[in-house]
């Protein structure tokens, strides 16, 4: 099974941007697009069915079901929730040349909280 990839970069132009390394504290509120890819070297999706596979129920190939089970909801839900977050689930693929799946979202950076000591959990050091 391939690894997932996890880049975390700042938004493109028009989207607002994000800030600096590690070690930057004035990057608290604001915005980093994270994209998480998968991507397999299977058979590929065709477009067409790319065109339903983010729908309830539906899965590429209707002997999928049967040979490997599942309802066909798992795509739907993920871009829901995706876009309940701002963000979104796509596929990329062609026939014949594996598929690579995308999560992207928009995450706020939080403030760095306090270090703390492993001695006494919670208190700042």
């Amino acid at each position: 099974h391939p690894l997932p990839e996890a880049p975390a970069r700042p938004p493109a132009e028009g989207e607002e941007a994000g800030g600096g390394g590690d070690d930057d504290d004035d990057d608290a509120g604001k915005k980093w697009r994270f994209v998480l890819s998968v991507t397999d070297t299977g058979v590929g999706i065709s477009q067409e069915a790319q065109a339903r596979l983010f729908q309830p129920y539906v899965q590429a190939e209707k002997s999928t079901s049967r040979q490997y089970g599942g309802t066909g909801l798992g795509l739907s839900i993920c871009r829901n929730l995706a876009r309940l977050m701002g963000g979104d689930v796509r596929c990329v693929s062609s026939q014949g040349q594996g598929a690579t799946f995308f999560l992207e979202l928009d995450l706020r950076v939080l403030e760095r909280p306090a270090a703390t000591s492993p001695s006494t959990p919670g208190r700042p050091v």
